[in-house]
């Protein structure tokens, strides 16, 4: 069974068999974490990973070594790990937008 901890304002959660636990102190990583929208489409394949809709915005919470990220989609309320490549900083699609 795979679980996750990641770090989040000052809560530590763990993904556990699907379920979202909170636990107190941590740091919140602000230059990395954030904001992010979805790209492109994804379809999990795995149980611990978090289906994206083009246009969603997820809250990045942890950044991996492999690329992947973990985050919470904000429309669906989901918890998971997804591909970082589909997804951009929100500032960032912002001055895409308005440059």
């Amino acid at each position: 069974m795979q679980q996750h901890c990641v770090t989040v304002g000052v809560s530590v959660l763990r993904l556990k068999r699907n379920k979202l636990t909170i636990n107190p102190k941590s740091e919140y990583c602000t230059s990395c974490c954030g904001s992010y929208r979805a790209m492109y489409e994804w379809s999990p394949r795995n149980d611990d990973e978090l289906r994206l809709d083009e246009g969603d915005d997820v809250e990045v919470m942890e950044r991996c070594d492999d690329g992947w990220f973990v985050g919470l989609n904000r429309r669906t309320k989901q918890f998971g790990t997804f591909p970082g490549n589909y997804v951009q900083k929100l500032w960032s699609v912002y001055n895409t937008l308005w440059a």
